[in-house]
């Protein structure tokens, strides 16, 4: 049986795996135990925790929707994620606005700490530019 989504899209139900791994996370996180995972947008997991259907277009898997909204389907089994992006460059406001509204209000973040924060020191690597040494 399908399940509606919030755009009117009919999608089949998670697979047995990924239902139970979502019910164990689930009863972990009641008692304030959160598992997830450093990041969300993994294609290898499509068949395991993401649904191929939900990422075709014109009967082709679409890299840039599942870009866009695999974090809502992660969602559905994770109760949190990290967004280990955040060591390398903080974002701008409109990302997280554009990042928290595609998540269920319910999902729990974690964010690394910025580099420009926690580094004492740069290393001499040509990326950090005139901040190395």
């Amino acid at each position: 049986m399908s399940t509606p989504t919030q755009y009117g899209l009919f999608h089949p139900p998670p697979s047995p795996f990924r239902a139970r791994l979502a019910q164990r996370l689930s009863q972990l996180a009641q008692g304030g135990v959160y598992i997830g995972t450093s990041s969300w947008k993994y294609p290898g997991w499509m068949g395991q925790i993401y649904t191929p259907e939900r990422y075709q277009t014109r009967g082709r898997f679409s890299h840039s929707r599942f870009e866009q909204t695999c974090l809502a389907e992660y969602a559905e089994t994770f109760p949190i994620v990290c967004g280990d992006f955040s060591f390398y460059q903080f974002p701008a406001p409109d990302f997280w606005s554009k990042l928290f509204r595609s998540a269920p209000p319910a999902l729990r973040f974690a964010f690394k700490v910025p580099e420009e924060i926690t580094v004492q020191r740069f290393p001499m690597h040509a990326r950090y530019g005139a901040r190395a040494g």
